[in-house]
Formats: structure tokens, C-alpha cells, sequence
């Protein structure tokens, strides 16, 4: 599946987010390629941003990529330490900045 997605628009902006911003390691992807085929704006980024907002995530890196795979609802019960009605919340607003975001340059 990681193969049918295009690089510049898919395949960079994760690898980007995943070992910049989220300080993972290269080998952690090349091991777990599945993680490349995860969602970036309707998965990674708004888990991540959602512990953050919480203080859940570790400070300094690496983020725990196991924390993307699981269902929203496990994720908020094991990760999160929510409601799926809270972190569902968190997550349209987040896609609604982003959405406007990028339709305001236009």
C-alpha cells in the first residue's frame, strides 16, 4: 500500500513529520513502513497534537509511533487518558484550522 502513495505529496510530508518533528528514527520507518501508510492530517498529526496538548507526549522525542495504529477509541483510553468525545472535538477543530489554513492562501 506505502507503494501506491505519491512522494512529494504524501510519502515527504510524513517522513518530514514523523523524523523531524516527532525526533523518530529512520530505521523505526524502514522497519515499519506501515506507518507511512497512516493518514498524516486525519491520524498522525492529531494524535500527536492531542497529547501535546495534553502533556502526554514525551517531551524531547522520539514519539511513540505504536500510539497511530490503534483505534480512536483505544487510543484515547490507552494514550490519552480521555473520552472519544473529547478527542473527536479536538480533531475537527484541528481539520477545520488546517482547512481554512489552506484555503485562505488561495
Amino acid at each position: 500500500q506505502v507503494l501506491s502513495l505519491s512522494v512529494e505529496r504524501n510519502l515527504k510530508p510524513k517522513y518530514a513529520y514523523l523524523v523531524g518533528e516527532l525526533r523518530n528514527e529512520v530505521r523505526s520507518l524502514t522497519k515499519y513502513p506501515t506507518y507511512l501508510s497512516l493518514s498524516l492530517d486525519r491520524r498522525i498529526r492529531p494524535r500527536h497534537q492531542f497529547l501535546v496538548s495534553l502533556k502526554r507526549a514525551p517531551p524531547k522525542g522520539p514519539f511513540p509511533l505504536s500510539s497511530f495504529v490503534p483505534t480512536d477509541e483505544f487510543f484515547c483510553r490507552k494514550w490519552a487518558g480521555t473520552s472519544l468525545d473529547q478527542y473527536v472535538e479536538f480533531r475537527q477543530r484541528l481539520l477545520l484550522k488546517e482547512f481554512s489554513k489552506k484555503y485562505e492562501r488561495r
